[in-house]
């Protein structure tokens, strides 16, 4: 899900082939501190 609406899923095979494995952590920092502070924020909350 965190790849197909914030990253896109076309964009992996390109970061991949232009990165090589320096990819991998890269998307998984990225996930960490954008996406899970981005859904932190976007959530309603249920009280």
């Amino acid at each position: 899900m965190i790849f197909t609406s914030v990253f896109g899923f076309a964009n992996s095979p390109s970061a991949y082939y232009l990165m090589g494995y320096s990819a991998i952590p890269f998307y998984i920092f990225s996930a960490l501190l954008f996406f899970i502070p981005f859904a932190l924020m976007v959530m309603t909350p249920t009280y």
